[in-house]
């Protein structure tokens, strides 16, 4: 019989500016920021890079309408997708079963 697969840890909560500009700080110290993807409307993508820093300050002025940031932390991988919503920025993260990595 295979064996399950692991269930992905998830995390979404609406967070203020202070909490994404720590995030972004957070990701430049401690990760190995794969790629970052940028969504530019309903069924466009904006761009890709390594450049969260960039991606996010597009994303304040209203440049793009969501990112995703693929990176490495501690041994495992995420997915963190961030997008603005009434009153701070939504963001939705996941831990990667091994074989997403």
């Amino acid at each position: 019989m295979d064996e399950p697969i692991p269930e992905a840890e998830l995390y979404d909560a609406v967070i203020d500016d202070a909490t994404l500009a720590r995030w972004v700080e957070d990701l430049s110290a401690f990760a190995r920021v794969d790629r970052v993807m940028e969504k530019g409307g309903a069924t466009r993508h904006a761009g890709q890079s390594t450049d969260v820093r960039g991606s996010v300050d597009r994303l304040r002025v209203g440049e793009i309408r969501a990112l995703q940031a693929w990176y490495r932390h501690e041994g495992s991988s995420w997915c963190d997708t961030v997008l603005a919503v009434p009153g701070g920025w939504r963001m939705v993260r996941s831990r990667l079963a091994p074989d997403l990595q």
